[in-house]
C-alpha cells in the first residue's frame, strides 16, 4: 500500500499528461480550461506528498540543474508579486476565468518536480513520452470530427470553421499540438506505428486555423534542424548557414510586407480581426506599464490584468469584437508576465526558457536534442502570439523535465535505497512475477491511461466526483504497475497521513468550486426563461459555496432585480434592498469592473421607474455613478449609452444626445446607441433624423423589432 502510494509522484503526471487535454465539464458554465486548471490542482495536491516523500532518492542530483534552479526562481518572483500585488486573494487562488493563480502555479511547480524523478531513468522517459502521445489522440480524433460536422455537443458560440476540440478554443488546441507533434515524432523513432499519429495531428492543427500555433510550430521545426545539424561532425557551420538563411527571410516579410505570398499576408494581417485585436491589447498593456511607476519592478500580481486594464481599455478594441468584455490576458507571455511580475519576472522567464533550450543542446542523442529543442521553440513561440494554458504549461514542464533527466546517470548506477519490508517479501517469494509486471508496465499503463483519457470528459458531464475518481484510479493502477520499484525508505506513516490529508484538502480546492459553477449555469438558463426565482436560489447556493466571487453575487443580484419588478410594491422594496446589498458587495470584491456599477446604476433607474415619487435621487445616483466610471473608463462605449438613458429619464434629452453621440464616435456600431439615437429624436418630434437612425440599425440587424416599430412611427408621423 505504501509502496502504491509512492508511486504517485510517478504515476500522477503521467496521467495527468495522458488525461486532462480531453478534460472538460459539460455540467459547469466554464466547461474547459477552469476544470482542468481544477482537476490539475487536486491531482497536484494527492500527488505532494509522494513527491516530497520521493525527493530524496532523486532531489541531490537534480535541484542544482539550470532550469530547476530558473523554474524556481521564478516561482519566487511570482510569489513575492502575488503578496504585494493589487489583489493578493485574485493572483494567489485564479481569477473566475482561467484559474492561472499561484494555486495553479504551485501545482504545476509540484508535478514538474515529479516529472524530473521520472525522467531520471530512461524508462521513465519513454513513459512521459507515451503520455504525451496518448493524451493527443483524442482531442485531434475530435477536433477533426467538429471540422467534419459531426460533433455530440453543440456548442454555444462556436465558430464552425474552425475546431475548438476538448480544450474550447482553437488557440488552445494549436498551441497544445505545435509542442506535441516533435514528441510524438521523437516517441516514434522506437515505435514506428506511432508515427501515424502525426498526420492526425497535422489535420487537426489545420482544423484550427491558429496563426500562432503554426508559426510556433515551424520556428520550432527550424529550431530542432538546427540543433540537430549542430551535432552532427563539421555541422555547426551548415547550422549557422540555415539560421542566416531564416533570419534574412524572416526581416524581408517583416520589412517588406508587399513581399509576402498571399498566404502569408492574411496570416499576418494585423489591420483587422485577431490580429487587429492582439495590436490593440499590446498598446493597452504598453501603455499601462509605461505609467506604472515602481509596479514595473514589482508587477501587479498574476491574474490582475482585467482589474488594472479598464483605464487603458481603447474604444476600437470594442468595435473589432463587437463586446464589452476586458482582456484578461495580453496575448502575450512576455507582456502578461511584465504585468504579473514586473521586470524580474520578465528576466527570470526569458532564463528559464533560456535554460530549456540550452540544456536541451547537451542531449547526446542527435534526435532527441532536436525534437527537445524543437517542442520547447514551438511553445515560447506559440505563447508570444497566444495564451498559455495548463495544458500546454503542463507538456512543456514535461519537456523541461526530460531536458534534466536525458543526461544524469540512471538512478540504478547509484546505490539503490532500501525497499519497504513488505515490497522486499514479495520481491523474494515471487521474483518472476515481479519480473512479468516490469516488462508489462507499458502496456498496463497504456491501456489505463487510454480509457481515462476517452472517458474523463463524459464523466466529467455526469457527475464530478466520478470523474475525479476515474483519473484517481487510473494513476493508482499506474503506481501499482511500478510497484517495484526502488522507493526511499522510511516515513510510510508520515506519506499515508499527508496523502489522505491532500485528498480531504482537494474537496474545497477543487471540488467545491466547479459545484458552484454547476449552480451558475443552472442559473444562466433559469435567466434565459424569465425564471427570475429560480436563478436567484440558483445563484444563492453558488454564493453559499463561493461566498468571494463577485461574478455568483452580481449574478444574485440581477436575478433578485428582475424578480423584484414583477412584485407587488410590498414585497417589492424588500427584493430592491436584496439585489442592492448584493450588486454593493460584488462591487466591493471587485470595485475594478465596470459592469459592477452599471449593475447599480441599473437598480437605481428601476428604483426611480416603480416610485410614484422622488425619482430624483435614485436617477442623481445613477448619474454620479457613469459620471465617476466614464473618467475612469472613458474608452467603453457602453457606459456612454446607459449614461445617455439616465438623461433621457431625467427629461434632459440634449445631454442624452450628447452622451450617445460620444458613444457612436466611439464604436459607429453599437446597435443600442443608434436605437437611443432614434428614441431621442423621437422625443423630439425630429422625425427624419429618427428614420435616418432606425435605418442604421436596421442596417446591421435587419430584423430588430425596436427598430422596425420605430421606424413606421417615424414614416406615420411624416406621413401625417
Amino acid at each position: 500500500m505504501l509502496n502504491v502510494l509512492a508511486g504517485l509522484a510517478e504515476s500522477i503526471p503521467i496521467t495527468l499528461l495522458a488525461v486532462l487535454p480531453a478534460f472538460f465539464n459539460l455540467a459547469s458554465e466554464r466547461i474547459f480550461e477552469e476544470e482542468k486548471a481544477l482537476l490539475l490542482r487536486a491531482a497536484a495536491l494527492v500527488a505532494l506528498p509522494a513527491t516530497a516523500w520521493a525527493w530524496r532518492a532523486y532531489g541531490s542530483r537534480t535541484w542544482r540543474h539550470p532550469v530547476v534552479l530558473t523554474y524556481a526562481a521564478l516561482t519566487l518572483v511570482l510569489s513575492v508579486a502575488a503578496l504585494s500585488g493589487v489583489d493578493p486573494r485574485t493572483s494567489i487562488l485564479g481569477a473566475y476565468l482561467k484559474h492561472h493563480g499561484m494555486v495553479t502555479w504551485f501545482a504545476l511547480a509540484t508535478l514538474f518536480a515529479a516529472m524530473c524523478g521520472v525522467a531520471c531513468s530512461g524508462d521513465g522517459r519513454r513513459r512521459l513520452l507515451d503520455a504525451v502521445v496518448i493524451g493527443s489522440i483524442w482531442p485531434s480524433i475530435y477536433a477533426l470530427l467538429q471540422h467534419a460536422g459531426a460533433d455530440p455537443v453543440e456548442w454555444t458560440g462556436a465558430n464552425a470553421e474552425r475546431s475548438i476540440s476538448s480544450l474550447g478554443s482553437p488557440n488552445y488546441l494549436g498551441g497544445y499540438l505545435a509542442i506535441v507533434i516533435p514528441l510524438t515524432l521523437l516517441r516514434g523513432r522506437s515505435t514506428r506505428w506511432l508515427w501515424a499519429l502525426v498526420p492526425l495531428q497535422l489535420a487537426a492543427l489545420a482544423a484550427t486555423a491558429s496563426r500562432g500555433s503554426i508559426v510556433g510550430l515551424a520556428a520550432g521545426a527550424l529550431a530542432g534542424g538546427i540543433a540537430y545539424l549542430w551535432t552532427q561532425p563539421g555541422g555547426r557551420v551548415r547550422a549557422a548557414a540555415v539560421l542566416t538563411v531564416a533570419v534574412a527571410a524572416t526581416v524581408v516579410l517583416v520589412a517588406m510586407p508587399g513581399a509576402r505570398p498571399a498566404p502569408l499576408a492574411r496570416m499576418f494581417d494585423a489591420t483587422g480581426g485577431s490580429g487587429r485585436v492582439r495590436v490593440l491589447i499590446w498598446k493597452g498593456v504598453v501603455d499601462l506599464m509605461r505609467r506604472s511607476g515602481a509596479r514595473r519592478w514589482t508587477g501587479y500580481g498574476p491574474e490582475t490584468l482585467h482589474e488594472i486594464f479598464p483605464p487603458h481599455y481603447p474604444a476600437e478594441l470594442g468595435v473589432v469584437e463587437r463586446s464589452d468584455a476586458m482582456p484578461d490576458r495580453a496575448h502575450n507571455e512576455t507582456l502578461d508576465m511584465l504585468v504579473s511580475a514586473g521586470v524580474p519576472g520578465v528576466v527570470v522567464e526569458l532564463a528559464f526558457f533560456a535554460a530549456v533550450i540550452v540544456c536541451a543542446f547537451r542531449a547526446r542523442d542527435p534526435l532527441t536534442c532536436a525534437a527537445l529543442v524543437a517542442a520547447a521553440v514551438a511553445h515560447i513561440v506559440e505563447i508570444q502570439l497566444g495564451i498559455a494554458t495548463v495544458v500546454s504549461r503542463l507538456v512543456f514542464l514535461g519537456v523541461a523535465a526530460l531536458v534534466v533527466g536525458v543526461n544524469q546517470v540512471e538512478p540504478a548506477a547509484a546505490a539503490a535505497p532500501a525497499l519497504p519490508r513488505a515490497v522486499a517479501r514479495r520481491q523474494r517469494r515471487a521474483p518472476q512475477r515481479a519480473a512479468g509486471r516490469t516488462a508489462d508496465r507499458p502496456s498496463v499503463w497504456l491501456l489505463v491511461a487510454a480509457m481515462a483519457g476517452a472517458l474523463s470528459p463524459w464523466m466529467g458531464a455526469m457527475t464530478l466526483p466520478l470523474a475525479y475518481g476515474a483519473v484517481l484510479a487510473a494513476a493508482i493502477a499506474l503506481s501499482r504497475s511500478n510497484a517495484f520499484l526502488p522507493r526511499p525508505a522510511g516515513g510510510g506513516v508520515l506519506l499515508l497521513c499527508g496523502t489522505l490529508t491532500a485528498a480531504i484538502a482537494a474537496i474545497p480546492l477543487a471540488v467545491t468550486p466547479a459545484r458552484a459553477d454547476a449552480f451558475s449555469k443552472s442559473a444562466t438558463q433559469f435567466e434565459s426563461r424569465g425564471q427570475w426565482p429560480e436563478a436567484a436560489a440558483a445563484y444563492r447556493e453558488a454564493v453559499a459555496l463561493q461566498p468571494h466571487e463577485a461574478y455568483y453575487v452580481a449574478g444574485l443580484g440581477r436575478a433578485l432585480l428582475q424578480d423584484a419588478v414583477r412584485l407587488e410594491p410590498a414585497a417589492r422594496s424588500a427584493r430592491l434592498r436584496e439585489s442592492r446589498e448584493a450588486f454593493e458587495r460584488a462591487r466591493a470584491l471587485m470595485p475594478s469592473d465596470p459592469d459592477h456599477t452599471r449593475h447599480l446604476a441599473s437598480l437605481a433607474r428601476v428604483e426611480a421607474s416603480v416610485r410614484a415619487d422622488g425619482r430624483d435621487a435614485p436617477l442623481a445616483e445613477a448619474d454620479r455613478l457613469y459620471a465617476k466610471e466614464t473618467v475612469r473608463v472613458p474608452g467603453l462605449a457602453a457606459l456612454w449609452v446607459d449614461w445617455g438613458w439616465v438623461d433621457v429619464d431625467r427629461r434632459r434629452l440634449p445631454q442624452a444626445l450628447d452622451k450617445v453621440n460620444h458613444a457612436l464616435a466611439l464604436n459607429h456600431d453599437r446597435v443600442d446607441a443608434w436605437l437611443l439615437r432614434g428614441y431621442i429624436h423621437t422625443s423630439q418630434s425630429q422625425w427624419n433624423d429618427a428614420l435616418a437612425d432606425y435605418a442604421e440599425v436596421l442596417s446591421r440587424k435587419p430584423d430588430n423589432p425596436e427598430a422596425l416599430r420605430g421606424r413606421a412611427s417615424a414614416q406615420a408621423a411624416i406621413q401625417r
